[in-house]
Formats: structure tokens, sequence, C-alpha cells
């Protein structure tokens, strides 16, 4: 069943203060990625609200919290996870066009909560953790043959709830914490193995939504990790620019959440579902799926998932975003959904 977009303009962020989580352009076959050098964001822009539809086929089992990237034509590779019990291990190739879902290989230790990108081609699978958070970084090739992920290196500390970016040739891991504190470096590698500080959030989160757009970092929500806000989901935007080290609080969104997922499709980014949480509510598992307008720094109603879920697998491939399992409420779902953008419907755009 398709859900249409719906094309409500809300809040205009206001300016933020303060200093110093593959497809951010996307390309097809690839996933959280930009090639764009730096800041080129136009003067003007046209932003499409997007069609949701739920896919016929699902996973064989509810998984939620794994790395999801792009494999071989229309094939994505899943990488551990949740099972609503403990880690997985598993390596699957997922084939967007059938359903198919086949075992191809296994983690070297089981994690979920990792951040997940492509490095060239090969697939990253940073931090996360099982009972507790690990530093370890894990490398595997993707495809057919059965194959068992290589211990390549570890982080500076432990690292899981955290999200991963490229950029070009450069991975960086954005948010998390070590299971005790938050952890506001941000980090990059050009190889897996080593790992150096490019900034620092002025925010420090865990399971926050990230993407990359003209070269800058954008870091959505998530849920506080230290100060007075611990433990609650926050409406935070936050922007990094990796060349110089900067990285600033840009505003607020029209609602506060963690465990969205952000991507950027041909150069706008859109962030889809995430539970919205306080110390004093209970948890609320969001459809909405936004589209934010950097230059108003403005959210935008873009569409609505047909199954509210937070920490999903994402990845892009074409024009087309795939939101792979997640948590309805807290509980694991094994539910397959897509997005594309709506040639027919444009969200109006407010001057800031």
């Amino acid at each position: 069943m398709l859900v249409l977009a719906l094309i409500v303009v809300v809040w205009v962020l206001p300016d933020g203060g303060g200093a110093n989580r593959p497809r951010r352009t996307t390309e097809p076959g690839t996933s959280r990625t930009s090639a764009i050098p730096r800041h080129s964001e136009p003067a003007t822009r046209v932003i499409l609200g997007v069609e949701s539809s739920l896919v016929p086929w699902h996973l064989s089992a509810p998984l939620s919290r794994m790395v999801v990237e792009p494999s071989t034509g229309l094939d994505l590779t899943v990488l551990g996870g949740y099972d609503g019990a403990a880690s997985a291990d598993g390596v699957f190739d997922l084939d967007t066009a059938t359903g198919s879902l086949n075992l191809t290989g296994n983690l070297a230790v089981p994690t979920h909560d990792a951040a997940g990108a492509l490095l060239g081609n090969l697939d990253l699978v940073i931090g996360g953790g099982d009972t507790t958070s690990d530093a370890l970084v894990q490398e595997l090739k993707p495809g057919p043959s059965a194959a068992t992920a290589a211990e390549i290196g570890k982080l500076p500390s432990p690292r899981s709830d955290c999200d991963a970016v490229s950029i070009g040739q450069t991975v960086y891991v954005v948010g998390g914490y070590d299971g005790t504190n938050g952890d506001a470096t941000v980090l990059a590698t050009d190889d897996g193995r080593s790992y150096r500080s490019v900034a620092t959030l002025p925010v420090p989160v865990r399971y926050p939504a990230v993407a990359v757009l003209g070269g800058n970092i954008y870091v959505f929500g998530g849920d506080a990790a230290g100060g007075r806000r611990s433990g609650e989901a926050i409406p935070d935007i936050q922007r990094v620019d990796p060349q110089t080290g900067s990285a600033v609080v840009l505003g607020s969104m029209p609602e506060a959440f963690e465990g969205a997922s952000a991507v950027t499709v041909a150069g706008d980014i859109y962030v889809a579902g995430g539970d919205t949480s306080s110390a004093a509510t209970a948890t609320t598992t969001s459809s909405t799926i936004w589209a934010f307008d950097p230059l108003t720094r403005t959210m935008l109603r873009a569409g609505v998932l047909s199954v509210a879920v937070s920490n999903a697998g994402i990845a892009v491939i074409g024009t087309t975003t795939w939101v792979i399992g997640g948590e309805s409420e807290g509980v694991p779902v094994s539910t397959v959904q897509r997005f594309r953008t709506d040639p027919r419907s444009e969200l109006a755009r407010i001057p800031g």
C-alpha cells in the first residue's frame, strides 16, 4: 500500500550558538556518502516530498540495530543487529528485487548498535557491543561467498550507539558512548585501522541520525549523553565541518527524537522514524519522514512511513531509500519499507 507524502511546512529553526550518524549525496549503489568537497549549498532549492510503501516480503525474523550497506546491483548487506534477546553475528545478502535473504558470512564478534560504513569495496562495522560497549573494528568484503569478518583495529575507546558517514574516501564516526559516558569526539579514518579526532560535538548524544550535505556532517536529535537532559531524546540539530573542526548547534527540530535514520537523496537530507521520549513520558515511535532545508534551517514534513520504526537499518540504492527492520515501541520488527522522492509534490520553501 502506498502512502502519499504529506506536504506540510513546519517550524523554522532558530539560529543556534556554540562551537566546538550508505548515501549523503546519492550515487547508484552507494549509501550515505558524499563526494561534495565543501560548502556548496545553492541559493534556492526545491525539496520533494516522498512516497512510502511497505513491501510484500519481510525479514525471516525481527531484527533491529544492525548495519545495512549497499552491495551489488539491487542487493543490500545486513550485518549483525539485535533480535530482541541478544546480539547477532550473521551477515546476509538481501535482494531487494525478490526479498531473497541469504546468509553469506559472519562477524568475528556479534554486535549491535555499531556504526557502519563503506570504505572502498569493504564494509566496516565500527564499535557497537553486546553486554558492554566495544572498541573493535571489523571488516568484510560483501559478496555471495561465506566469510568471517576480520578484526582490523580498534577505536581509541569503546563506543556504541554511534553512527558513521563517508565523505570521499574518509569515514567519520559520530555520537555514542562508552557504556557510561557520552563521547563527543568526532573521529575520522582513511583505512579503518587508525582514527583521529577532527571535531567535538557541542552536545554529546547517543542514537543520533547523521547525514552529509555540502561537505558538512549534520547530526539530528539523539539521546543526550550527559548534562541536565541526560537520558532524554533531544531536538537539537548540530553541524560539523570536518575540514575546519568547527561544530555548532543550529537550532531545534519540531520534536525531539532518538534512534531515527537519516540519508541524503539527490542532494536533500531526509530523516525517518525514531523514538520520542523523556524522563517524564513513555516512549513513542514516530512514523514521520522529515526533510531538512539547510538554507532556512527549516524542517519540512515530507511523508509518513507505513510502519513507525526506530533503530532501523537504512541504505539507498539509486533513488530508493530502504528501511530495514527496526523497533516499534521498543519491540524488534521484520518489516521492510521503502520511500522515493515524489516529483508530483514539492515541499513549499519559506524563507527563514
